[in-house]
């Protein structure tokens, strides 16, 4: 029985060692795609920030030319 008992740990061992590279592999592909992620994330919120500072300032320019407009389209007339 001894033999059978230290064969069967081997067997385990050698099981869980190959889990755990695995596992080892798994978490870093993770550990990678949530630093994207975070990337990503940073990104999308400086493009929405800079999105609604253009939006203002168009709007802001938008209102300063709001008389030119006339001469602007006149061919409308």
């Amino acid at each position: 029985m001894d033999k059978f008992e230290k064969e069967l740990s081997k067997w385990f061992k050698e099981v869980y060692r190959e889990h755990d590279q695995v596992q080892k592999k798994c978490d870093q592909w993770m550990l990678e795609k949530n630093r994207e992620l975070t990337q990503l994330e940073k990104k999308a919120n400086t493009f929405e920030k800079e999105m609604e500072k253009s939006a203002s300032n168009l709007e802001k320019w938008l209102q300063k030319q709001q008389g030119k407009w006339k001469e602007w389209f006149s061919y409308f007339d």
